[in-house]
């Protein structure tokens, strides 16, 4: 349990932060690691060439623009007492844990086969987004 300081606020010294600090990095290197994932299939995707046109424009369009929110995530990530002592940042969590969690519900619902190691590693990714909202909470809050 992170302990409280004398205005009743985080105590930023506290081992339990120290841990979260270090979970929320490694959720900030793993954004980082999908967005370079995303980097490559927007490669990829520019390459083809039996797709027609507007089909093709759209999907490097969507892949650029994933790449680009996907690594907002992971810069942002990186300030870690911001992401758990603002409302901003503790939304910027749920937005990451939003966007993996749909994803793997599109891979259950929209994809014609779905696959089940991508399901798998965006359904962990949405959730360990939702463990600093609800770890190591101040006591008396």
């Amino acid at each position: 349990m992170v302990s409280p300081n004398r205005l009743g606020r985080i105590s930023w010294f506290s081992e339990d932060y120290f841990l979260m600090k270090i979970f929320i990095r490694i959720l900030a290197v793993i954004n980082l690691l999908f967005a370079a994932f995303h980097v490559l299939l927007a490669i990829q995707l520019s390459r083809l060439t039996d797709l027609h046109p507007q089909i093709h424009s759209l999907l490097v369009m969507l892949a650029i623009g994933g790449t680009l929110f996907i690594l907002f995530l992971g810069i942002a990530l990186w300030w870690t007492r911001e992401v758990r002592s603002t409302t901003i940042g503790k939304q910027l969590l749920i937005l990451g844990s939003s966007t993996y969690i749909i994803r793997a519900a599109e891979e259950v619902w929209m994809a014609p086969e779905p696959s089940i190691p991508i399901l798998m590693v965006c359904a962990m990714a949405g959730l360990v987004h939702l463990v600093p909202l609800f770890g190591g909470r101040p006591s008396g809050r």
